[in-house]
């Protein structure tokens, strides 16, 4: 009995101590399971981190312009949600690098199609019309250039002025967090460069381009519009069998009758710039002389030449040569 008696002590002890043992084993189980959350946590913040620093580096290949980007909250927040990026460009102003999904207003981006100098064209969907468009913003590198801008606004109110069967029409323009853009019809076709690229025109099919080009600047001509850059890149030939005039962001706008000296300012050239492409370009361009229709329809001729020959009438081995050419030589 007094060994029975001696043995509850050491088994109470006992039992103290697997009391112990378990609370020990509890606390280091919580703790664990703290570290393992914190762990979580941490590679979480990791997996973040270097998502952010993918994501700049891809920023900084479409638009190589901003030393800083940052992620807008919802590409972070709803990971659903296709990137939409803010950059911060030369003089502070911001724009934004588009993605397949990101939103401009009521328009959705699907993919690029294309760039030129000064802008960049991409396929979008409109979101309430279910249809899908063509939006054209400024590049990247052009977006800080106040001039750029100035032009490009200038271009969506002219193409809006024309409402003309020949001439790429325009439904809408905005700014969205920064970034200016301009909504378009989408046209299915080709350019005219591809086309002469390809082959040259029949003499019929040659005659019918230009003057269906011939209608579209007597429309812009009636508004006091000179295109200033009509080349085979800038005219369009639709599935459709339809001619279209494109990028009218050099275009000279005279001033209205009704428009005072300070408002027209911005839409006016400085006398002397030569603006155009050379081999298109009139005389009077090369020598930053005023122009006028007479502009536009010695490109037209230009363009005519090309498509029934296959090649430029100015055309030389360099710019210096094709300029002379122009002032001096007749056509080849």
């Amino acid at each position: 009995m007094s060994d029975l008696i001696q043995a509850f002590p050491v088994a109470g002890e006992r039992g103290r101590g697997c009391e112990r043992d378990a609370r020990r084993e509890l606390r280091c189980t919580d703790a664990l399971e703290g570290l393992k959350r914190e762990g979580s946590r941490t590679r979480l913040r990791q997996l973040k981190f270097r998502l952010q620093r993918g994501l700049h580096q891809r920023a900084l290949q479409e638009a190589p312009l901003a030393p800083t980007v940052r992620h807008s909250a919802a590409s972070i927040s709803r990971p659903t949600v296709p990137a939409c990026f803010k950059l911060k460009g030369l003089h502070g102003h911001t724009i934004m690098a588009l993605t397949a999904g990101s939103r401009l207003g009521q328009y959705e981006i699907v993919s690029p199609l294309g760039a030129g100098g000064m802008g960049e064209v991409y396929l979008a969907r409109d979101v309430r019309l279910h249809r899908h468009v063509a939006i054209k913003v400024l590049r990247a590198e052009t977006v800080s250039d106040d001039a750029a801008r100035r032009r490009f606004e200038q271009e969506a109110r002219a193409v809006a002025a024309l409402a003309h069967p020949n001439i790429l029409a325009i439904h809408y323009f905005d700014t969205h967090h920064g970034t200016s853009y301009a909504v378009t019809e989408l046209l299915e076709g080709e350019t005219l460069r591809d086309r002469i690229v390809r082959s040259r025109l029949p003499w019929g099919k040659a005659v019918h381009t230009a003057a269906s080009i011939a209608d579209g600047l007597a429309a812009a001509h009636e508004k006091g519009i000179v295109h200033r850059d009509l080349k085979p890149s800038t005219v369009f030939l639709t599935s459709a069998g339809h001619v279209k005039i494109l990028d009218f962001g050099l275009a000279h706008v005279a001033p209205r009758p009704d428009e005072s000296a300070d408002s027209s300012t911005a839409l006016q050239t400085v006398p002397g710039t030569v603006m155009g492409t050379v081999g298109y370009m009139s005389p009077e361009q090369l020598g930053g002389e005023p122009v006028d229709a007479t502009t536009d329809l010695f490109a037209l001729g230009c363009i005519l030449h090309e498509m029934i020959d296959g090649k430029n009438p100015f055309g030389r081995a360099n710019t210096t040569a094709t300029i002379a050419a122009v002032l001096r030589d007749p056509p080849a």
